[in-house]
């Protein structure tokens, strides 16, 4: 890949290999724009699955932040949401992540089956696309955190009721005690100032 070529890609990304064409995962601009270099119908439905895939992501991307804050909300028992509801959201998000590799894939077949003078610069384009892609599932589809079972989330829920009240009696105790203590204290300052010692009491008659 020419020095240019390489500098439009972020320093920060991790560069990937697939035959002969380095591959960075955020370099989409330098990938639509290859795609667009391509003269013949291939380019023009090329271009639109890649499109089509980007779309897909963006989708997938805004829907993620709300269900990540469900699942971490039910995993820990909180009420906030409502399992089914994740359930949905989950469903949908998965589907939006299947259709990026089965556009992918479509578009590595594509490259595969190219012909002409650009068919090699085809194919390698089109394995950098699989490959983004399949980098994007690992980071995004793999990563996604499952939803507990019905019984699993109310087996969470019956353990933090249970925590919960176990803290409140301990809580009560510790305030009952340290009521107790108070008034033990208080009982001895007040009492020590009018109580006499037996034997004092003796010496002071026989003094007397």
């Amino acid at each position: 890949q020419a020095q240019g070529e390489r500098a439009e890609g972020t320093e920060e990304c991790e560069l990937r290999e697939e035959g002969e064409l380095r591959v960075c995962p955020s370099c989409n601009r330098l990938i639509l724009r290859r795609l667009m270099e391509l003269k013949s119908q291939e380019k023009t439905i090329l271009t639109a699955l890649y499109e089509k895939m980007g779309l897909m992501k963006q989708e997938a991307e805004k829907l993620r932040p709300s269900y990540l804050e469900m699942a971490e909300s039910l995993l820990a028992g909180e009420y906030a949401y409502g399992l089914q509801n994740a359930s949905k959201k989950r469903l949908e998000l998965i589907k939006m992540y299947e259709s990026v590799d089965s556009i992918s894939k479509d578009i590595l077949s594509l490259g595969s089956v190219a012909e002409g003078p650009s068919a090699n610069t085809t194919l390698k384009l089109c394995r950098a696309v699989r490959l983004t892609a399949s980098v994007y599932l690992q980071d995004h589809l793999l990563l996604l955190p499952s939803l507990p079972s019905p019984d699993r989330l109310r087996q969470i829920r019956e353990a933090m009721a249970r925590e919960a009240e176990e803290r409140q009696q301990r809580l009560v105790k510790q305030e009952r005690l340290a009521l107790r203590q108070r008034e033990e204290a208080h009982g001895a300052a007040v009492g020590g100032g009018v109580k006499t010692n037996p034997l004092d009491k003796l010496m002071g008659r026989v003094q007397g």
